[in-house]
């Protein structure tokens, strides 16, 4: 397949963007506050028709031509075209690797991804307690060293590489959005999900030229701190991106499970349901922390779940009755907002995708720009490891 130049994408990626941002820069207090001031799209009222199965089939299933409307269709297909990237084979070998699913996954990619690397010196950015740098020290005879800014993470590293491995692997404390780089003694340097200004900050720092060779794979965009994050090549946009469109770019935007489908609708009916009845019941607007991983929560009853959430955030409230949270849980007011807020993340999930190709081509041309020749690969599989796009940029020697 061929694929038209990173410049050419990003012109295309930036017209879809400008065109169909407001659909993902949803400030979603303020439709809590005031219901008829939500965002309204026929893309959202041919949704409606749909099946509840086939809803499941669009969003978990990513079957986008449910929706038979020419826009729409059209849209899709201009995403799809210029978010597609080389595909890395899959690494058939049996590697001695630890971790979940997701991480034995990406160090299997990334043996073959970073085979040309073999003996190399390399700097580990963000490598925290050095697991990456043991896979490429045990597994690619790579001499590795870790650069952190967390203590800690380096503390612990440094005693279980002692336990562990015989590999001689370095810790040196190091903040990229802080610290200047002055170890010139790297070959190669690489950045496994960077968060935020994190991977911003380490993209300049590969355009310095400090490296002969780097690579650098994002994560959770909505953590960049300003605009200049996304804007640092000459064809960046010339308009903002909020943290709402900023969250849409970490959305996964692959398939997924029906029952982790299910479990993601379970989490917007609770915490917006909560979030409604805290407003119009309680009068108090507003979001919290609310972590998705205690799915016991998502077990209990929504009273229960009213309870829980009270006394955790709001320990100043009288809870209301059972009564009285269950019927506003089932009123049409509020399930009609809580539809509205999953339709919304629906569509989210697909066109959060033009984000994160933009985010990328941006930082892809900047290190062009800077005399790189670059790549973005799709190293990982997205239903395993949904940020699973990188940059690979090589300087003259």
């Amino acid at each position: 397949m061929e694929y038209s130049s990173l410049e050419n994408r990003i012109e295309v990626i930036k017209l879809i963007i400008q065109n169909y941002l407001y659909l993902v820069t949803q400030n979603d207090l303020d439709v809590l506050k005031n219901f008829d001031g939500r965002i309204k799209h026929h893309f959202y009222d041919l949704y409606q028709k749909l099946t509840p199965l086939e809803k499941a089939r669009f969003d978990a299933g990513r079957e986008y031509d449910l929706i038979e409307d020419e826009e729409w269709l059209k849209l899709i297909k201009d995403i799809k075209l210029n978010s597609q990237f080389k595909k890395l084979p899959l690494n058939k070998n049996k590697l001695n690797v630890l971790g979940n699913k997701k991480k034995q996954h990406e160090l299997h990619q990334l043996e073959t991804l970073l085979n040309s690397h073999r003996t190399k010196k390399v700097a580990d950015f963000g490598g925290g307690v050095g697991n990456l740098s043991v896979f490429m020290a045990e597994h690619l005879n790579m001499e590795p060293t870790v650069f952190d800014y967390d203590t800690d993470l380096i503390r612990t590293g440094q005693e279980k590489i002692k336990k562990n491995t015989k590999k001689a692997i370095s810790f040196k404390e190091f903040d990229v959005c802080k610290d200047n780089f002055e170890d010139k003694d790297f070959e190669f340097g690489i950045g496994l999900h960077c968060c935020g200004s994190f991977g911003t900050e380490l993209i300049k720092l590969f355009g310095e030229n400090h490296f002969v060779d780097s690579m650098l794979f994002s994560c959770c965009y909505s953590k960049m701190k300003d605009e200049d994050d996304y804007k640092l090549s000459s064809h960046a946009i010339d308009f903002e991106l909020n943290t709402r469109a900023l969250s849409s770019a970490t959305l996964s935007f692959n398939k997924v499970e029906l029952n982790l489908y299910q479990f993601r609708l379970k989490i917007i009916d609770y915490k917006y349901s909560f979030y409604h009845l805290l407003g119009k019941k309680h009068d108090q607007y507003g979001f919290f922390s609310m972590s998705n991983s205690r799915r016991n929560l998502y077990k209990l009853s929504f009273y229960e779940f009213y309870l829980d959430s009270i006394d955790k955030y709001c320990s100043d409230i009288s809870p209301l009755s059972k009564d009285e949270v269950e019927s506003f849980f089932y009123s049409n007011q509020n399930r009609e907002l809580v539809e509205y807020f999953t339709t919304y993340y629906a569509f989210s999930r697909y066109i959060g995708e033009a984000i994160e190709t933009y985010i990328l081509l941006d930082r892809a041309i900047y290190l062009k720009e800077k005399g790189a020749k670059v790549e973005i690969i799709e190293a990982f599989d997205p239903e395993i490891s949904p940020r699973c796009k990188g940059i690979k940029a090589s300087f003259p020697h």
